[in-house]
């Protein structure tokens, strides 16, 4: 327990360094990138670093209360544009997974472990199956972990010097300090948004949920208020912690194939999602930036925050990823359970 600890509080001393050393310099989004690129250079140098997950799902209570604060509900697509878009997602997520699958085989991975390494949802729900099907589970992780690590960095950095958008660092919407009452009722969306989240299964419940839950406050008002800058920072720099944290243990000689393949795919993914994004943004006479952060294969929380980063619409970037991650939830276990069942150990 005591070295576990040890190792969190190293790694959160690295991921917070690393932030301020990219605020320092004005890089976009410095203390998330900041701290994902420290402690990946400290994973591969064989640092000891632990990230618990309850420390990245209550970091993500602190995004998600942000981001309902600054959600403008009139980009949110709603009627046929709604519907057109999910049909979309379903198309981009089938297209993914099929080229993606492809790949993997042709790089020597087996079929099993080809899908899951495909499949561009959350690490810990895929894990989960990857295991029960028998794929070779180091494999997806790393796929999974460096498709992640190329997103954020990738198109944070294409936001600003491609697009020329001012990508700046993620720090609440200005106004007056949150009083004790106004404290009293972020945490309670924290708290109630994530409970709420998880009863009802909903996608990345520890962001959602008190997202939404943010929201609705907001909108009565019962306050205007959002998490202190410096709490949100924390939340970037731990959130960029926990994925320089995924590449803790790797030894680089032992899977530099492995690792070369993911970055191959991570970065041909980008570029496909990159024309996807630029067809439909054509055909629909939708922004591209906007367009691009949608459909980007990157987690929910890191791509919400790209987008406030960015000044690009919360509202329409959040609901089509949302609706991404709620295909791979409801759609993908059928989908396992149909290709896989008969492999399934437990």
């Amino acid at each position: 327990m005591v070295a576990q600890l040890l190792k969190f509080l190293l790694a959160v001393g690295i991921g917070a360094a690393g932030g301020m050393a990219f605020s320092l310099i004005g890089t976009p989004l410095p203390f998330m990138l900041g701290a994902m690129t420290a402690t990946t250079i400290a994973s591969f140098c064989k640092l000891p670093l632990a990230m618990p997950k309850l420390a990245r799902n209550c970091l993500a209570t602190v995004l998600g209360v942000m981001f309902g604060s600054v959600l403008d509900v009139s980009g949110i697509p709603t009627g046929s544009a709604l519907v057109v878009l999910a049909l979309l997602v379903v198309l981009y997520l089938a297209s993914m997974v099929g080229l993606g699958w492809l790949f993997f085989r042709r790089a020597g991975f087996d079929s099993v472990t080809s899908y899951f390494a495909a499949v561009p949802g959350n690490l810990s729900e895929i894990v989960v199956l990857a295991e029960d099907c028998g794929a070779d589970v180091k494999k997806v992780v790393l796929v999974h972990s460096a498709r992640l690590a190329v997103t954020v960095t990738a198109i944070s950095l294409s936001l600003r010097y491609l697009l020329g958008l001012e990508v700046v660092a993620l720090t609440p919407k200005p106004g007056l300090p949150p009083g004790w009452l106004d404290l009293a009722i972020l945490v309670g969306c924290a708290i109630v948004g994530s409970l709420a989240g998880k009863l009802l299964r909903i996608p990345a419940p520890f962001l959602i949920g008190p997202l939404i839950a943010s929201i609705i406050v907001h909108a009565i008002p019962l306050t205007q208020s959002a998490p202190p800058a410096a709490m949100v920072a924390g939340a970037q720099a731990v959130l960029g912690t926990f994925i320089g944290v995924r590449f803790a243990g790797v030894r680089l000689n032992e899977v530099f194939g492995t690792l070369a393949i993911s970055l191959i795919w991570a970065l041909s993914a980008l570029l496909l999602v990159a024309a996807f994004a630029a067809g439909v943004s054509y055909l629909l006479g939708e922004a591209f930036d906007a367009m691009l952060l949608a459909f980007s294969p990157g987690g929910v929380a890191e791509v919400s925050a790209l987008a406030v980063a960015a000044h690009i619409s919360l509202g329409f970037v959040a609901t089509i990823q949302i609706i991404r991650m709620s295909c791979l939830v409801v759609i993908g276990p059928i989908v396992v359970r149909r290709l896989f069942g008969s492999k399934v150990t437990h």
